[in-house]
C-alpha cells in the first residue's frame, strides 16, 4: 500500500513539472545559451499598448559640450560717433533703433572756437601768401647778389613755418567737416555735423539739444549687424577637443528654436576665468539676434555617421538595455543591445541582433516590458 502512495505522488509531481515548462515556453524561445524573450498582445492589449514602431537610421553623432556665449559683431561692424573738438549740440532727430547710413548726418554742433578755428586759419592763409611774396622777392636779390644771404634765409624760415601752419589747420578744418577751401574764399561755417562711418542701426544716444559734448566723448553707438557671431565662453579642459568647422547648435533665450552654426576660430588664449573664446558662424540669419544676446550651445566633437534609434525604445533592466521587435503584428520579442553615443533623443547601436528592416517599438515598450 506505501509503495502504490508513493509511486501516484511521484507521477503527480512529474505532471506539475511538465506544466510548468510548458507555460514557460510560449514566454520564452530558447536555442543554445541564447534566449530571446517573446510577448503575444491581444486586441484589446494591443489597443492599450498603443504601439508605434520605427527603425534604425543613419545619424551624425558625436560627444556634445555644453558652452555658454554671447552674440557679437566684428569691430569693422561697430562703430562710436564723437567730436573732435569741444561744442554744443544745436539739433538732431536721430533715436535709438533709427537706420542710418555711412555718410549721414547725425547731428549738428556749434560753439565760438569752432569760429576761431576758420578764422585763424583765413589769417594765416593770407600771412602765408604775403610770405610767399617775399621768399620769392628775397630769392631775386639773391640771384642778383644785391642782397645779405641773412635776409634771404630769414624769409625762407618765415614762409615754410607758416606754410606748415596753415596745412595744418587745413587738416584740422577737413577732420571736423569744415572743406579749408572755401573758408579761404572768406565764407564761415558756424555749426558742423558728425556723420556716421558705417551703415547700422543706433544702439545708443548720450545727448539732448543744448548738451555740451567734450573732444572724444561718445555721442552715438553704432552696429551693423550683417555679419553677427557667437563668441562661445570653453572651458580649458574641453577646448583641446574643439576643431574648426565642427558643428554646434544653440537656442536663445524666449525662443524654443534649435539654430545651428559652425566654428570658425579658436582663440589661443586662456581667460582669466580658465575659458578660451571660441568664434563660431551662424547657419542662418535672423531678425531675432542682436548684438549681447546671451546663447546656450551645444558642441558637437568627434562627430561621425552610426546606426542610431530613438531612445524611446530602449529600456533598462539590471543596467542592460533591450528594446522589442515586433513579429506577425501582435507577437513582440525582446532583444538585448549595447549603446554608445546618445545625443537628441537617439542612441547608437554599437551591437545587438537587429537588421534595418526591423520594426522597432518606440511607443508602448514599458506595457511590454512589464509583461516580461
Amino acid at each position: 500500500m506505501k509503495q502504490i502512495i508513493n509511486v501516484s505522488t511521484i507521477v503527480i509531481v512529474l505532471i506539475v513539472l511538465s506544466c510548468q515548462s510548458s507555460d514557460q515556453a510560449t514566454n520564452q524561445v530558447g536555442t543554445g545559451d541564447q534566449v530571446v524573450d517573446e510577448v503575444i498582445l491581444n486586441s484589446e492589449q494591443l489597443q492599450v499598448a498603443q504601439i508605434k514602431t520605427s527603425h534604425i537610421q543613419k545619424k551624425w553623432m558625436g560627444e556634445k559640450i555644453r558652452v555658454n556665449g554671447l552674440f557679437h559683431v566684428p569691430p569693422q561692424n561697430k562703430a562710436q560717433v564723437s567730436s573732435l573738438v569741444d561744442a554744443f549740440v544745436k539739433r538732431t532727430t536721430i533715436l535709438v533703433g533709427d537706420k542710418v547710413n555711412a555718410g549721414q548726418t547725425l547731428v549738428w554742433l556749434h560753439h565760438p572756437e569752432i569760429i576761431n578755428l576758420q578764422n585763424d586759419f583765413v589769417e594765416k592763409h593770407q600771412k602765408l601768401e604775403f610770405l610767399r611774396s617775399e621768399y620769392e622777392r628775397q630769392r631775386e636779390l639773391d640771384k642778383n647778389r644785391i642782397n645779405a644771404k641773412k635776409n634771404l634765409l630769414k624769409a625762407e624760415f618765415e614762409y615754410k613755418g607758416m606754410k606748415a601752419s596753415v596745412n595744418a589747420l587745413k587738416e584740422n578744418l577737413r577732420l571736423i567737416g569744415i572743406d579749408p577751401n572755401r573758408v579761404a574764399t572768406g565764407r564761415i561755417y558756424r555749426e558742423i555735423g558728425l556723420r556716421s562711418p558705417i551703415d547700422g542701426y543706433i544702439t545708443k544716444v548720450n545727448i539732448s539739444l543744448g548738451s555740451m559734448v567734450e573732444v572724444g566723448q561718445p555721442i552715438f553707438e553704432i552696429i551693423n549687424p550683417e555679419h553677427l557671431h557667437i563668441e562661445l565662453k570653453v572651458f580649458e579642459k574641453d577646448v583641446s577637443q574643439i576643431k574648426v568647422d565642427e558643428a554646434f547648435t544653440f537656442k536663445i533665450s524666449g525662443d524654443t528654436s534649435t539654430y545651428f552654426g559652425k566654428i570658425h576660430l579658436v582663440g589661443q588664449q586662456l581667460n582669466e576665468d580658465r575659458t578660451v573664446d571660441v568664434h563660431g558662424h551662424v547657419d542662418e540669419s535672423s531678425g531675432r539676434f542682436i548684438s549681447g544676446m546671451y546663447v546656450e550651445a551645444d558642441v558637437y566633437v568627434g562627430m561621425d555617421s552610426v546606426n542610431a534609434i530613438p531612445e524611446a525604445a530602449i529600456f533598462e533592466r539590471d543596467d542592460e538595455c533591450f528594446v522589442f521587435l515586433v513579429f506577425h503584428g501582435n507577437k513582440f520579442k525582446m532583444r538585448e543591445i549595447v549603446v554608445g553615443k546618445r545625443a537628441d533623443g537617439w542612441a547608437e547601436i554599437l551591437e545587438g541582433k537587429i537588421g534595418v528592416e526591423d520594426d522597432l517599438v518606440i511607443q508602448g515598450v514599458y506595457f511590454l516590458s512589464s509583461m516580461i
